[in-house]
């Protein structure tokens, strides 16, 4: 699977936090298509750090704000489309590889439940995201990443 993580244009910096925390932004894209809806999580990958973060994904594009963002360091990235925005009948939902549509279940403890991969990268499932990276949060900003998932 390709997957690539670039920096967008160089910025006079992006805001921080008297926490010292910084600004996240990017767009996510699977098969050069903007992810509609999802997440994204951010882990960080030193024990030293502070803890990570994450953000809704709309119409392909993600926002931390800098009192809710990342401290500087690097970061794993993994990113979770959500289901289709097409509504299955009450008490129904999509079975996430063949679409088909199937009684709702209660998610059990633990999972991602409204976030249910589809459409991804062959290896990606419900319990698995589409992409792990990662990326270096940097004071000098722009802290800006242009994600891009192979289909």
């Amino acid at each position: 699977m390709a997957v690539a993580a670039m920096l967008a244009g160089a910025g006079c910096g992006e805001a921080e936090h008297p926490g010292g925390l910084l600004a996240v932004s990017g767009t996510v894209q699977i098969g050069g298509r903007p992810v509609e809806s999802g997440s994204i999580q951010f882990h960080p990958t030193s024990t030293l750090q502070a803890s990570g973060a994450g953000a809704t994904i709309r119409d392909g594009s993600f926002r931390l704000a800098a009192e809710r963002g990342l401290a500087p360091g690097s970061y794993a990235v993994e990113v979770w489309p959500a289901a289709p925005a097409d509504e299955p009948a009450s008490g129904m939902t999509f079975d996430p590889i063949t679409g088909a549509e199937v009684p709702e279940a209660v998610p059990p403890p633990g999972s991602r439940s409204g976030l249910i991969p589809t459409a991804m990268p062959r290896g990606a499932g419900p319990e698995t995201p589409a992409v792990r990276i990662e990326i270096e949060v940097t004071p000098g900003g722009p802290n800006q990443f242009e994600i891009e998932i192979a289909g």
